[in-house]
């Protein structure tokens, strides 16, 4: 301390030659009431589960059928926050791309290679496209983590696409087997539905 200790590398040097190797050790305990049956897929696999909800507002132009998001809501149970503002920014990134997954991304595949293999061909949304966002942290912690954190890593991405789809079908009536939304896909769907009338009845506030 006060004195100059130079390079990482030397400071770490200079720590091994005063106080001896550095050595690291790890311990995982499974909590008691985690149980696996490995040969069934039966039983609690992880020992904390995080849950989303999302819910995309959109337009469709009635002539073109194209999609707009408005707004994105999405609510997630974290665990515990650590760091709100970052825990919120990957849930908000992780949902955009999620949203466009559902009408806007596609990959496309000829003969084994992509077609569009660069972002001139391969379209994601910009900052133009981005809808407004209201991000609600639920804070229900983990029991056994020592500070109550779930995480929040892929679990954003789990939700846009089915609240598009569910938003599309809602607005319009169609019902969509194939991701993304385009128009083209929009349009045959309601080309379907017409031809063979769904026996289900359409959802309240459904506009066929």
């Amino acid at each position: 301390e006060g004195r100059p200790c130079g390079s990482f590398a030397e400071a770490a040097t200079a720590l091994i030659a005063a106080e001896g190797e550095v050595i690291e050790t790890a311990q995982h305990e499974t909590p008691p009431e985690q149980r696996f049956d490995e040969s069934t897929y039966q039983g609690t696999a992880y020992p904390a589960y995080g849950w989303l909800c999302e819910v995309v507002e959109i337009e469709v132009d009635p002539d073109t059928l194209a999609v707009r998001p408005l707004r994105l809501t999405s609510v997630c149970d974290v665990g515990r926050a650590i760091h709100p503002v970052l825990c919120k920014g990957q849930i908000e990134g992780g949902a955009l791309q999620a949203i466009a997954w559902g009408y806007l991304e596609e990959i496309q595949l000829a003969n084994g290679h992509y077609r569009n293999d660069r972002l001139q061909t391969y379209i994601i949304p910009t900052a133009l496209d981005t809808p407004d966002m209201e991000t609600v942290l639920i804070e229900n912690p983990a029991p056994n983590h020592p500070t109550g954190a779930k995480g929040v890593g892929e679990i954003p991405m789990d939700g846009g696409a089915p609240a598009i789809v569910q938003a599309i079908e809602n607005a319009t009536g169609a019902v969509l087997d194939a991701l993304p939304a385009s128009p083209e896909r929009i349009h045959d769907a309601l080309c379907r539905e017409a031809q063979h009338p769904s026996t289900q009845p359409h959802r309240e506030g459904v506009r066929p």
